[in-house]
C-alpha cells in the first residue's frame, strides 16, 4: 500500500552532489499523500529533506470478456450463442458501444445483433452467430471491439465453420461382363464412407435398366454406350 523508492539508500559529497531518485507506486498502491523524508548523516551531522509523492486514484477503465469464447457452426444448421460481458474496472460507471466485426468477411457468417451498447447496469449481451446454407468452412475471428471516450478494449470469440456432411460411394469391381441368360452373377461390393460426422443411413438404389436383375446387396454397375 505504500510507495517505492530507488535506491533507497546512497552517498553523496561534494564532489558528486546529486543522486536521482525514482519514486514509483505499485500496483494496489493506496491513493494518497506520501512523505519521503531523506536523512543523511556525516559524523555528528544531521540533515533532512522531504518529498511529497501523492499517488493518484487510477483511471475508470473497463474489460470485455466472452463466454463461451469459441463455438462450432454447421452451414444453414442451428445458431450458437456467447454471452458478451462488460467488467467495470476502478469504478467505471459509463457506457461503451460495441460492434462486432467478422474476420474473413467473405465467409457469409452472420452477428445477432452486430452492435449493441453495455454499461455496469446493463452489464451482459447474448449475441448468436449462423452460418447460412453455402457458408465457406473455416476458423472464423469475430472481434468485439467497445469504445467509451477515449477507452477502447476488445474481446473475441472464435467461430469453426464445419463442411456440412457428407458421404462418397465407391464399386469394387468398378466394371464388370455379364452374358444375357447365364445363370452366373457378376458380384459387386458397393462401399459408403461417410464424411464431417454423417451419422444418418445411406440409401442406396440401382438404376432400372430393362433385361437386368438386381439381387439385394449385390449390384451390376451398367453403363451403356449409344
Amino acid at each position: 500500500g505504500s510507495v517505492n523508492v530507488t535506491p533507497p539508500a546512497f552517498n553523496l559529497s561534494p564532489a558528486a552532489a546529486t543522486q536521482v531518485v525514482t519514486i514509483s507506486a505499485p500496483p494496489g498502491a493506496i491513493p494518497g499523500t506520501y512523505i519521503i523524508t531523506f536523512n543523511g548523516v556525516s559524523g555528528v551531522l544531521g540533515h533532512a529533506t522531504t518529498v511529497q509523492a501523492v499517488v493518484a486514484a487510477p483511471p475508470p477503465d473497463f474489460s470485455l470478456g466472452a463466454s463461451p469464447s469459441s463455438v462450432s457452426l454447421t452451414p444453414g444448421g442451428a445458431p450458437q450463442s456467447s454471452t458478451i460481458t462488460l467488467t467495470p474496472i476502478n469504478g467505471f460507471a459509463g457506457s461503451a458501444a460495441v460492434n462486432a466485426t467478422v474476420s474473413p468477411s467473405s465467409g457469409g457468417l452472420s452477428v445477432t445483433p452486430a452492435a449493441f451498447n453495455l454499461s455496469p447496469a446493463s452489464a451482459t449481451q447474448p449475441v448468436s452467430f449462423s452460418a447460412p446454407a453455402g457458408a465457406t468452412p473455416g476458423t472464423y475471428a469475430i472481434t468485439f471491439t467497445g469504445v467509451s471516450g477515449v477507452l477502447s478494449r476488445t474481446t473475441t470469440v472464435q467461430a469453426i465453420v464445419m463442411a456440412p456432411p457428407d458421404f462418397s460411394l465407391s464399386a469394387s469391381p468398378s466394371s464388370v461382363e455379364v452374358t444375357a441368360g447365364s445363370p452366373a452373377d457378376a458380384l459387386i461390393t458397393v462401399s459408403s464412407t461417410g464424411m464431417n460426422g454423417l451419422t444418418s443411413n445411406i440409401q442406396v438404389n440401382a438404376p432400372s435398366i430393362p433385361g437386368v436383375t438386381f439381387t439385394p446387396g449385390v449390384h451390376v454397375n451398367y453403363s451403356e454406350t449409344v
